[in-house]
């Protein structure tokens, strides 16, 4: 099931989206140097707050959300990939910051564990939001 294009919203939902994005670059300090990772990227919004970065991957797992991210971010440093994230297609140790937004409290306590370990395996530094 694919929800709403958050790019789409005005008002007050966009400026709530708007906001949390915001918040998260607050926190994740995305650096020049930095890979990141955007685990459940949807359409890429909080993705495109990300782009100070070196590099950023945004993985998801619907189709129709992936289109609108690469319309919207394809040509940035940026790349999308259709994946499951309980088993993320990138070599362990090559992330250096990540962000799972709005997944894991959707998920079954095995699933969160096995996302958790995933998560682990990539992470090179230690920086998860």
């Amino acid at each position: 099931m694919d929800t709403q294009n958050i790019f789409e919203l005005s008002g007050r939902d966009r400026h709530r989206q708007q906001r949390r994005a915001q918040v998260t670059v607050f926190y994740l300090n995305p650096q020049k140097e930095d890979v990141i990772l955007d685990v459940g990227c949807a359409e890429g919004f909080v993705t495109s707050y990300f782009l100070k970065a070196d590099f950023v991957i945004g993985l998801e797992l619907s189709e129709n959300s992936l289109k609108i991210a690469k319309q919207k971010l394809g040509t940035y440093n940026v790349q999308f990939i259709r994946a499951d994230a309980m088993a993320i297609p990138i070599r362990a140790s090559s992330i250096d910051k990540i962000t799972v937004l709005e997944v894991l409290e959707h998920l079954p306590t095995e699933s969160q564990q096995r996302l958790c370990r995933e998560i682990d395996r990539v992470l090179r530094r230690g920086e998860l939001l």
